[in-house]
C-alpha cells in the first residue's frame, strides 16, 4: 500500500467510522492524539465491516480497543455462521505485527475464552452478557490480525499457533491457523470501497432458448418494463461494466427510441437491435419454453444502455402503462465482466454500433480503481459515455484526465495530437494512454493535475476573450495545450501531493507567471502565423515543437544554459522527436509551489 492509498485509507476511515466509534474511556486533553487513537482504533471497524460483512454501526459497536483490551480490539459474532471473531489490528508508521502485540493479543484470548473479565476495560465490560453468550452459541472462534505490514513475521505468528494448539485452555473451537488480514487484505477490501451495488434480480423470458456451446447463455424476449424498472432502482449500476451510460434523452437514437415507444410499443421488438448482458450466474426457476422465471447473479448490461434508459425515463414521465406492449431481445451470457471474455464480449457487440475508439476505456480496469478512490476525496470520475453536467467541477471526465496528465510528460506532439484528435489520447493500449493511466497512477495526482489544467485552459480563454485584435485572440484561444505543456512542468511537485490545489493560491501564484508564458508564447507565434490562422499553426507539428522549445528556454530562465547547445545539436535518428532535449528541458522547469 503506497502512501498516497494509505492517505485515502485513512480519510475513509475517519469519514466513515470514526465518528460512530464508542467514545474514548480515558481522552486527552490533546485533540490530535485522540484522533490519531480514534484513527487507529477504527481498523478494527473497516474489517469487520468488510470481512464479516456487519452494517458500519454494528462493526463499529463491535470496537473494544482502547486502555486495558488485553490486546483484543475488537469483538463481533456473526451469528449466521455461528463464529466468534477476536481481532486485533494495528495501523502504524512501523506496519509490521510485533511479538509483544502477539503475547498481549494471546493473554486477552486466554482470559476471554476463560470467562474471566478481570483487568478488561468498561468497553468489555459492557458486553459481558453477550460475549458469554457468544461463547455459549458459536461453533467457531476466529482470531484475526489485521495490520498494514506484508504478513505476519515468524516470531508472533508462531505465538499465536502455540495458543491455538494448546490444550491447557481446553478450547476446540479456536480456528487454525489465525487469519492473518494483512496490507493486501486490506487494500483489496479498500478497493471494493464505493464499487457498484451488484445487482441480482429475476427477469422472465418468452420464447427464450439456451445457446449450445461451452458457455451457458439465453436468449429470448423480456418485457422492455422489467429493464426499465432495474434501471429505476439501480441506475447506473446496471451499467457498470458497459462502454457508456445513457447519453441522455437529447441524442438522435434516444429520440428515435423514444418515439418508437411511444408510437408503436408492441412492435418495438422489430425497430430495436436488443439488448446484451452479462452475469455471474444464471438459473431457471419456474415456467416452460414459452415462459420463464430466471433467477440471474450479479447482471450488467453491456448493450442496450440507451434502449433501457430511455424506457425508464419514459416510465417516469408517461407512467409503466405507456411501455407495458413493448418487448425487447435479449442476450445472457454467464461470464464475468471483468475477465477477458466478458471485456470482449463488451467489445464486440459495441462495435456493431456507432462507439469511437476512446469509449473502450471503459474497459480498462484501472479506470474503475480512479472512479472509486476519487469517490473517497467527493469527486465523480466519468469514464463512460454519458450525458454530464459540464457546471459542476467535482465531475472529472476521463478525456479532460488524459489531457492534463498527457501535459506532464515531456513529449511536445502531445499538444498537437489533443488539438488535432482528442479521442486519440484515449484509446487503450495505445500511446500516450498506456503512459498515463498505470497502476501507479494516484487517484489524487489526477484530481490534481485536473485542477491546475482547468485553471490554465480557464485563463487561456479569458485573455482570448478580452485580446485587442483577432490574430491574438485566435492565437491565445488555440495556443492553450500547448502553454498548458510548457506550465504544467512548473506545477509537477505539487500535483504530486495529496491535499487538493487551492483555486485561490493558483491564481496568486501561477496567475502572473501564466501571463508572462502567454505573451512569451505569442511572440514566438506571431511572425509565423502572419497570413495564416492559429489553428494551422497548432496543428502543425513542426511549428509548435519550434514554438514550445522557444517558449521552455525562455519561460525557464536557460537562455544562458550550456547543456542546451549540444542537445539542439544532436542527431535525434529514428525518434520521433528530440526526446533528450525535451527530457531535459521539462526537468529545468523551476518549481512553483505554496498551491495546496
Amino acid at each position: 500500500m503506497d502512501a498516497t492509498q494509505k492517505a485515502l485509507l485513512k480519510r475513509h476511515l475517519a469519514d466513515v467510522y470514526v465518528g460512530n466509534l464508542p467514545p474514548l474511556l480515558q481522552p486527552s486533553q490533546d485533540v490530535t492524539q485522540n484522533d490519531q487513537k480514534n484513527l487507529a482504533r477504527s481498523i478494527s471497524a473497516f474489517v469487520v465491516h468488510h470481512y464479516c460483512g456487519a452494517s458500519v454501526a454494528d462493526a463499529c459497536a463491535s470496537v473494544v480497543d482502547d486502555f486495558g483490551d488485553l490486546g483484543i480490539d475488537a469483538i463481533f459474532y456473526q451469528a449466521d455462521i455461528k463464529t466468534l471473531f477476536l481481532i486485533q489490528s494495528k495501523l502504524k508508521a512501523s506496519e509490521q505485527f510485533t511479538q509483544d502485540e502477539a503475547n498481549a493479543f494471546c493473554q486477552g484470548i486466554r482470559k476471554l475464552i476463560a470467562s474471566d473479565y478481570t483487568g478488561f476495560n468498561q468497553n468489555v465490560l459492557d458486553r459481558q452478557v453477550q460475549i458469554d453468550a457468544a461463547l455459549d452459541d458459536c461453533e467457531r472462534i476466529q482470531l484475526v490480525v489485521a495490520h498494514t505490514g506484508d504478513q505476519l513475521r515468524q516470531y508472533p505468528a508462531q505465538a499465536i499457533a502455540d495458543l491455538i494448539a494448546d490444550p491447557a485452555h481446553g478450547e476446540e473451537r479456536l480456528v487454525d491457523p489465525v487469519l492473518d488480514f494483512s496490507v493486501s487484505d486490506i487494500t483489496t477490501a479498500f478497493r471494493e470501497v464505493n464499487a457498484h451495488t451488484r445487482i441480482d434480480c429475476r427477469l422472465t423470458l418468452f420464447d427464450w432458448a439456451k445457446v449450445s456451446g461451452n458457455r451457458t447463455a439465453y436468449i429470448g424476449m423480456v418485457k422492455l418494463e422489467q429493464l426499465a424498472q432495474l434501471h429505476i432502482q439501480h441506475g447506473k449500476a446496471l451499467y457498470a461494466r458497459n462502454i457508456r451510460a445513457s447519453l441522455g434523452h437529447r441524442t438522435d437514437v434516444n429520440r428515435s427510441i423514444d418515439n418508437s415507444l411511444a408510437n408503436n410499443a408492441a412492435d418495438f421488438e422489430f425497430f430495436n437491435n436488443g439488448v446484451t448482458a452479462l452475469c455471474n450466474s444464471i438459473q431457471g426457476r419456474r415456467g416452460n419454453r414459452d415462459s420463464k422465471s430466471f433467477q440471474i447473479g450479479k447482471l450488467s448490461i453491456v448493450n442496450g444502455a440507451q434502449t433501457v434508459a430511455t424506457a425508464a425515463r419514459r416510465v417516469g414521465t408517461a407512467g409503466a402503462a405507456s411501455i407495458s406492449d413493448a418487448r425487447v431481445l435479449v442476450t445472457i451470457i454467464a461470464a464475468d465482466a471483468e475477465n477477458d471474455f466478458g471485456q470482449s464480449v463488451t467489445r464486440a457487440r459495441n462495435h456493431q454500433n456507432d462507439v469511437g475508439k476512446a469509449d473502450f476505456v471503459a474497459l480498462d480496469v484501472e479506470q474503475e480503481r480512479i472512479r472509486r478512490e476519487l469517490a473517497l476525496v467527493g469527486y465523480r470520475y466519468a469514464y463512460q459515455a454519458e450525458a454530464l453536467d459540464l457546471t459542476d467541477t467535482t465531475i472529472i471526465r476521463v478525456e479532460e484526465a488524459a489531457f492534463a496528465l498527457s501535459m506532464l510528460l515531456p513529449d511536445p506532439r502531445l499538444p498537437v495530437m489533443a488539438k488535432r484528435n482528442a479521442a486519440s489520447m484515449q484509446k487503450v493500449g495505445q500511446y500516450p494512454y498506456s503512459t498515463i493511466f498505470t497502476p501507479a497512477l494516484s487517484a489524487l495526482e489526477l484530481r490534481n493535475a485536473v485542477i491546475a489544467f482547468r485553471y490554465i485552459i480557464t485563463r487561456m480563454n479569458e485573455q482570448a476573450a478580452g485580446a485587442p485584435t483577432d490574430q491574438e485572440r485566435l492565437a491565445y484561444r488555440h495556443s492553450a495545450y500547448s502553454v498548458a505543456f510548457v506550465m504544467m512542468k512548473q506545477l509537477r511537485g505539487q500535483i504530486g501531493g495529496q491535499p487538493p490545489l487551492s483555486l485561490p493560491r493558483l491564481a496568486a501564484a501561477v496567475g502572473p507567471e501564466l501571463d508572462n508564458l502567454r505573451q512569451v508564447m505569442w511572440a514566438q507565434t506571431q511572425p509565423i502565423s502572419v497570413g495564416r490562422n492559429p489553428l494551422s499553426v497548432f496543428k502543425t507539428q513542426a511549428d509548435v515543437s519550434g514554438i514550445i522549445r522557444a517558449a521552455m528556454v525562455e519561460h525557464y530562465g536557460l537562455q544562458n544554459n550550456s547543456a542546451l547547445e549540444p542537445l539542439i545539436a544532436l542527431n535525434i535518428g529514428d525518434q520521433p522527436y528530440p526526446e533528450r532535449l525535451f527530457a531535459y528541458l521539462s526537468n529545468q522547469a523551476p518549481q512553483i509551489g505554496n498551491l495546496i
